[in-house]
Parts: structure tokens; C-alpha cells; sequence
């Protein structure tokens, strides 16, 4: 027996001959001819991982194994796994192999077959596998809804859709409105896209998307979108200015200036003063503003606000405001007059009544107010009429017999105070001596002793019983014609040309009642010739009548001829044309 060692040069078939004859035994005997073929494989056999799964996945796949030749003794075991585990390992041939492959949490899962563990049938071991890799992505995209638009809109806006990572599918219908239509929808990448949303009708505008519009490269369906919700507002403010200022006014005053929605913008130099600066300046909140106006001269002041001058959160600008006006008027009213009393119990008598519940009358600025102020207190208030007349009850008051000092004061429409009036003196006097009902201040004859005060030097009741034709007898006791009547009360003494003793100040009323209703100067039928003439205080004639008849009705018959004369005190003149006579002045007062 011979032993050598046979040394393949390749792989392949290694066949070993030996010739017939080659060798001899002890007998000489030939050897018979041999053969021997062996197949030499030193090549590994080699393993290729793949999978029909799209990288990235979001689901398990099927990882198939191919082995360049037949091996044995591969299994499940043999595979090495990176965030996956493996499951439903198959035998297709003995090379050919294949798992389920399930990943365990998004990111990469690889897969991996190391060497020698598998055997071709020479028993070579494998050569370890090109590792096999894919993303695992089970994450849903997201996508957020922005716009540069402000919360209140009056027009058109622009929409961005920004997806977290690159998606596909996603169109202009998949955009859910309310109360808008989209257009222009553009992708400007593969995660971020654009549409205009047009307004339909003002109200809240809502822009979406829901879930599942769109996919991204592992096949996920996004999230639902975040929801913008935009005020579509195309209706301007409206601003209404106003204040507590009285009209007319005598000083500054605050305006007020509100708006019907919150505005910015609005500043001081905004409003616009006619006769008035404007300060002090203040936001009480984003609708309401106010502001100090202070008057120039007097006049009308005016405050008001243009056109868009403010804005509202959508940029509507405002409408023009109403325009606030008042009257500045810081002039004192002319001090007022006390004219007369209600009651002179003498006709004779303007400074001294009988009457102890008084009715003060006078006049001052038109529509003041007046104070009345009597022994230096102040005893209540009247308004004077639009014609500048007042008058004021003092009746619940009982005075005592006595001289009342009596002023007052005027306070205008716009708070301005005159200086105080002239002291107007009226004395109450109830005394009646002789019981006659007829007061001493007017009566002839005080103690009724049937000789005349003047005759017996015992009395002279005031300046119009002077004796002008110092005859010893007061003129108001005067009987020219000796019939028995004083001439003062005398309607029948033309033939002794009598003088009439004029009263300083004459009242009636002219208010149709059959009472008083004209102005009736006692004797004025002795001087046929006379001249009568009645002045306003403004020095205008407003009545004139040659040869007086005591027909004065309280109509005019100069100015506005025919018009009724307001009520009040008019100055008149009486030229008697009368040999001796002087002319005589006065006030009558016309009080309806």
C-alpha cells in the first residue's frame, strides 16, 4: 500500500489514475488499471438579503435570504435583527429563505446574516451578508395652518399649509372653509403650500384640514390640521363725540369720543376745533377717548372727527363723527332792574304799598336767571322770558310794616353772574289811623277830623302833593272849580285849566278782561291839545298820539305797527300844550 498526498490546483473534478501494469506483485503479476474522481469546491457560499419593502416603511415585510448555493443550517436564529424581530421563518430551497420581519419603533431596522452559519454541501461556511437596512416611519405627518393676516381682516388673505416632512396627494380640495373660497393654491415645496381665501360674507372665517390628506413617503396619513379662525370685517367705526358741557357755556369742558369698536391710531392732533384748542388728551380704552377743550373767544365752539382718522383691527377707517356744538359765552349779563311791585295801594304811591305780599317785577338779560336778595338775604329765584321780563312771587312771606332794600342778581344761560342791581326801596305800610280802610300814607285825612292833612299842616304824603301854585293848598287837594271833587279825581274842570298831578308810574293790564285794560291818565281830556309819547328801553318811540283819549291798549302803532308790546316798563312823555302846564315823564308798566 501506497500513501501520497493529492493537492487540488483548482476547484473542480480531481481524478487519479493508475495505468494496467503499472506495478507487479511478487508474482510478477500486473496491476489492473484504477480511477478515482473527487470534486473539489473551496468556494464560501455567499447570502443576499432583500425585500420588495419601500424604504422608508410603516409596516412589517417579508425578508427573503438567497444563499449562492444549497446550504444547511440555516434558520431564524441566524438572523441578526437591529429594531425588529423576525417570525414565520420558511424554507423555499436549500437556498433560498425567508422571514417576516417585524419593526419594533420608527427608525432604522437592519437586518443582518453573519458568517459560517450556514454549510454548502464541501462544508464551507458562508461569507456574512451585505447588511439590509430601511427606515421604519409609523409617525402621521403633521401640518400646520399660519397666515401674516391680523385677526380682523377687511379683505383677501393668504394661507400657509406647512407639513413636517415631505408629503404627496395633498390638493386645494382637501382645504375645509367656512364662509371662504380658496384659490391660487401653489406648493412651494414638498412640505410647504400656499392658497388665497376670499371672504365670503362678514362673519368668522375658519380654515382646515383634516386628517389623512395627504401621505408622506412611508404611506402615513397626516394629523388634522391646527384650525385659524379670522374675523372678516369690512364695516367702518362709527364715533359719536359727546359731553356734559351746558349750551351755551362759560368755561372749558370735556369731550367724550366713542367709538363703536376698539380703534388705534386716534391722537390728539385728529380732532378737528373750530374756536378751541384741545388738551389733556386721554384713552380710557381702546374705544373710548376723551380730551379738554378750552374756548378762544366767545362764540360758537365746535368739535368733530373726519373720515378714517382711526382704524379698527380689520383697517376699516372711521366714519366722519356728529359734530358737538355749544355757544362759549364769558360775559357777564348787564345787572338786572327791579321796575315795580305788583300792588300800589295808592295810586299816587310808588315807593310805599299797603300790600305786605309783594310780587317783585323788573327786567334783565333774556332767559337769566334771577337771584333776589332783600335786606342783604336771599330769598329764592326766577327766570326771566325769552323778552327779557321776570317776575317774582314773594306772597307766602308776610312782611311787617317796614322799608325793604331790594336787589338782585343775574346769572346768564352760560353760568355768568352780573353785578349786584340798584337798591330797589318799596315801604310797606299798613297803618290806617282813622279806620277808614284807606291808609295813612294815602289818605287826605288821617284822623278823619274832616280837615284835609295838607289844610292843617298835619300831613303831606309825598312829593306830588307839593303846592306849585303856592296857594297854601296841596295841589292834590286842589278843587279849581269848587264843585266839590279834588281836581286830582275832577273829570269835569276844563274851564279852571287845571294842572294834572302826574304820577311817576303808571301799571295796567291789557288782556281783554273789561279790567284795566287801558292806560288811563286821570284829567288828561283838560289839555285836548296834549302829546303823549311812549319809549322801549332802548330809547325807540313805539307809540305817539296827539290828544291822548286814555285809548293806549299796549299796542304799538310805531315800530311793527299793530303788534302787541311785550310786557315790561316803557318810559313815557306827556307835552300838555296847555298855558302853565309843564311837561310830565314817567314809566307805565304793561303786564298781561
Amino acid at each position: 500500500m501506497f500513501k501520497i498526498t493529492i493537492t487540488p490546483i483548482t476547484d473542480g473534478l480531481v481524478t487519479i489514475s493508475v495505468a494496467e501494469d503499472e506495478t507487479q506483485d511478487n508474482a510478477n503479476n500486473g496491476n489492473v488499471a484504477a480511477n478515482f474522481s473527487i470534486l473539489v469546491d473551496t468556494v464560501k457560499p455567499t447570502v443576499t438579503i432583500t425585500s420588495p419593502v419601500s424604504n422608508p416603511t410603516n409596516n412589517t415585510f417579508i425578508a427573503t435570504f438567497t444563499f449562492s448555493e444549497n446550504v444547511t443550517g440555516f434558520n431564524i436564529s441566524d438572523v441578526s435583527l437591529g429594531n425588529a424581530t423576525a417570525s414565520n421563518f420558511t424554507t423555499t430551497s436549500g437556498s433560498i429563505y425567508s422571514a417576516l420581519i417585524t419593526p419594533t419603533v420608527s427608525g432604522d431596522v437592519t437586518i443582518d446574516v453573519a458568517s459560517n452559519v450556514a454549510n454548502d454541501i464541501a462544508k464551507n461556511g458562508n461569507i456574512a451578508a451585505t447588511q439590509f437596512k430601511t427606515l421604519y416611519d409609523a409617525t402621521n405627518p403633521t401640518v400646520t395652518i399660519s397666515s401674516s393676516v391680523s385677526n380682523s381682516t377687511n379683505s383677501s388673505f393668504t394661507a400657509t399649509f406647512t407639513f413636517n416632512e415631505a408629503v404627496t396627494g395633498f390638493v386645494i380640495g382637501d382645504i375645509t372653509l367656512s364662509n371662504a373660497t380658496a384659490s391660487n393654491f401653489t406648493a412651494l415645496s414638498s412640505t410647504v403650500y400656499t392658497a388665497l381665501i376670499t371672504p365670503t360674507i362678514e362673519g368668522n372665517v375658519t380654515v382646515d384640514v383634516g386628517s389623512n390628506k395627504a401621505n408622506d413617503a412611508s404611506n402615513n396619513g397626516n394629523i388634522a390640521s391646527n384650525s385659524i379662525l379670522i374675523i372678516y370685517d369690512t364695516t367702518s367705526p362709527i364715533v359719536t363725540i359727546s359731553s356734559s358741557v351746558t349750551n351755551p357755556t362759560n368755561g372749558p369742558f370735556t369731550a367724550t369720543f366713542t367709538f363703536s369698536e376698539d380703534v388705534t391710531g386716534f391722537a390728539i392732533g385728529d380732532i378737528t376745533l373750530v374756536n378751541a384748542t384741545a388738551s389733556n388728551f386721554t384713552s380710557i380704552n381702546d374705544s373710548v377717548y376723551t380730551a379738554f377743550i378750552t374756548p378762544i373767544t366767545n362764540g360758537n365752539v365746535k368739535v368733530y372727527l373726519t373720515a378714517n382718522i382711526a382704524k379698527d383691527k380689520a383697517t376699516n377707517g372711521n366714519t366722519a363723527s356728529n359734530q358737538l356744538t355749544t355757544v362759549y359765552d364769558n360775559t357777564p349779563p348787564s345787572a338786572p332792574q327791579i321796575l315795580y311791585v305788583d300792588s300800589y295801594t295808592c295810586a299816587r304811591s310808588t315807593t310805599i304799598t299797603a300790600d305786605n305780599t309783594l310780587v317783585f317785577n323788573g327786567s334783565s338779560e333774556a332767559n337769566a336767571k334771577i337771584e333776589i336778595i332783600i335786606n342783604n338775604t336771599s330769598v329764592g329765584t326766577t327766570t326771566a322770558l325769552a323778552n327779557g321780563s321776570w317776575s317774582y312771587d314773594y306772597t307766602s312771606i308776610t312782611l311787617n310794616d317796614g322799608t325793604y332794600n331790594v336787589t338782585a342778581k343775574a346769572t346768564d344761560t352760560s353760568g355768568n353772574v352780573s353785578a349786584t342791581s340798584s337798591v330797589f326801596t318799596i315801604t310797606v305800610s299798613t297803618l290806617d289811623t282813622d279806620g277808614d280802610l284807606i291808609h295813612d300814607f294815602c289818605d287826605d285825612d288821617d284822623d278823619n277830623d274832616g280837615i284835609l292833612d295838607a289844610d292843617d299842616n298835619s300831613y303831606l304824603p309825598n312829593p306830588d302833593q307839593a303846592d306849585t301854585n303856592n296857594n297854601g293848598i296841596g295841589d292834590v287837594q286842589e278843587d279849581c272849580d269848587n264843585d266839590g271833587i279834588l281836581n286830582y279825581y275832577d273829570t269835569d274842570n276844563v274851564s279852571c285849566q287845571a294842572i294834572i298831578v302826574m304820577k311817576k308810574s303808571y301799571g295796567f293790564s291789557p288782556n281783554g278782561d273789561g279790567n284795566n285794560d287801558n292806560w288811563v291818565i286821570e284829567g288828561i281830556a283838560l289839555h285836548p291839545n296834549n302829546v303823549v309819547r311812549i319809549y322801549n328801553r332802548s330809547g325807540k318811540i313805539v307809540y305817539e298820539m296827539k290828544g291822548y283819549n286814555n285809548s293806549f291798549n299796549g299796542f304799538s302803532n310805531k315800530i311793527n305797527s299793530g303788534s302787541k308790546l311785550p310786557v315790561g316798563a316803557y318810559y313815557f312823555t306827556v307835552e300838555f300844550n296847555t298855558p302853565g302846564a309843564k311837561p310830565a315823564k314817567g314809566w307805565v308798566y304793561i303786564n298781561y
